[in-house]
C-alpha cells in the first residue's frame, strides 16, 4: 500500500512516518516544503519538496497513491500573525490537493483537524455534533478546510476528519514549533534546567492525547476497512488541569533520573469551566487501541539530551 502524507516535517507528520515506516508493510512519500532541512525522513521513503501551486505536480504525485494523510497546515501562532493570508493559503492548497485526489483512485483521506474549532472557553460536554463557535484564527483555517473536505463529491474516496485534542510528545524531526507545546516545554524544562515553572493559569484544563495513541489510531484507518468515513474527535476523553498534569510528569522524571523537582505557578488564578471532549464515536469503532501517557513521557524525557533537538 502506498501513503502520502503531507506536513511530513512537522511533529505529527514526522511521528507518524516513523511509525508507518516500522510496520514494514507500506511505500511511503512524504512531502514538505523545506525537505532538505529534514535528512532523517529519507529513511522511512521517498521525500518531495512541494510547489503547493504547482497542480500538476500534485497530480502527478498522487499517481498510485492509496492513502492521503493531510497533516499539512498553519500553526495557531502562523494564523495569528497573519490570519487573512494564512487561511487563504491553506484553503488553496487544500483545494489542489483535493482536485489532485479526484483526479486519481485514493481510497482513503485523512484530515488532521482540531477541537480547537469548538470554542475558545469549552465548557459542559462536547462531541462531533457541538456547536463551532471559537473566531481564532487558526480554528477559523481548520473549519475552512473542514468545509472543503465535506463539499467534496460523494465517491469511492473515502473520507475522514480527525479533531485533534492537545498532541505532545517526543519529536522525529526538528519541528521548529515542537518544544512550545504545554508537555514537551516542561518536559525539556525539567530534565534541563530542574525545574518546572507553569507560567500561564495552572487550572486551565485540556485533553491531552500522547502521539503514540495518534499514529494507532492512524493506522487502524489505513488498515481497516470497516472503519466507517466520517468526522471523529481524537481525543483521550480526559481533561486535566495543567498543574494536575505536571505533577504527572514530575514524578516520572524524579523516577527515571533521581531528581527532586518542585513546580512553580501562580496560585492567584482562578479555575476554569468543567468541559469533557468526547471521544465515544471514535471509541465505538477501535475500542482496543488504550492510551499509554506514562511511556510517551518517558520517550519524551529520554529524547531530550541524545536526540539533538533540545535546543
Amino acid at each position: 500500500m502506498r501513503i502520502l502524507i503531507t506536513g511530513a516535517s512537522g511533529l505529527l507528520g514526522g511521528r507518524l512516518a516513523n511509525h508507518l515506516h516500522q510496520q514494514k508493510k507500506y511505500i511511503l512519500t512524504m512531502l514538505s516544503r523545506n525537505a532538505e532541512e529534514h535528512d532523517c525522513l529519507k529513511n522511512y521513503g521517498s521525500v518531495i519538496n512541494i510547489n503547493w501551486e504547482d497542480q500538476n505536480q500534485l497530480n502527478n504525485i498522487l499517481k498510485n497513491i492509496d492513502v492521503v494523510v493531510h497533516a499539512s497546515g498553519p500553526s495557531a501562532q502562523q494564523c495569528s500573525n497573519d490570519p487573512i493570508n494564512q487561511i487563504s493559503l491553506y484553503k488553496k492548497y487544500t483545494q489542489n490537493l483535493l482536485k489532485a485526489i479526484k483526479s486519481n483512485q485514493i481510497s482513503k483521506v485523512i484530515l488532521l483537524s482540531s477541537i480547537h474549532v469548538y470554542s475558545e472557553n469549552p465548557e459542559g460536554y462536547i462531541d462531533e455534533e457541538s456547536s463551532l463557535t471559537n473566531n481564532h484564527p487558526y480554528a477559523l483555517s481548520k473549519i475552512a478546510v473542514e468545509d472543503l473536505f465535506n463539499k467534496y463529491p460523494r465517491s469511492d474516496t473515502k473520507l475522514y476528519i480527525l479533531r485533534l485534542s492537545n498532541c505532545y510528545g517526543y519529536p522525529i524531526t526538528k519541528s521548529e514549533n515542537c518544544w512550545d507545546l504545554f508537555v514537551n516545554n516542561i518536559c525539556k524544562m525539567s530534565i534541563k534546567n530542574d525545574s518546572l515553572i507553569i507560567n500561564n493559569n495552572p487550572y486551565d484544563k485540556r485533553d491531552f492525547l500522547p502521539i503514540s495513541y495518534f499514529c494507532e489510531i492512524i493506522s487502524q484507518i489505513i488498515k481497516n476497512n470497516k472503519i466507517k468515513n466520517g468526522l471523529y474527535n481524537l481525543t483521550s476523553g480526559e481533561t486535566m488541569e495543567l498543574i494536575e498534569f505536571s505533577n504527572y510528569i514530575k514524578n516520572i522524571v524524579n523516577k527515571i533520573y533521581n531528581k527532586t523537582l518542585q513546580i512553580s505557578y501562580n496560585k492567584n488564578y482562578n479555575k476554569t469551566d468543567l468541559f469533557t471532549l468526547s471521544n465515544n464515536k471514535i471509541l465505538s469503532q477501535l475500542p482496543e487501541i488504550s492510551i499509554n501517557h506514562e511511556e510517551e513521557v518517558k520517550e519524551l524525557s529520554s529524547s531530550i539530551y541524545p536526540s539533538g533537538f533540545s535546543e
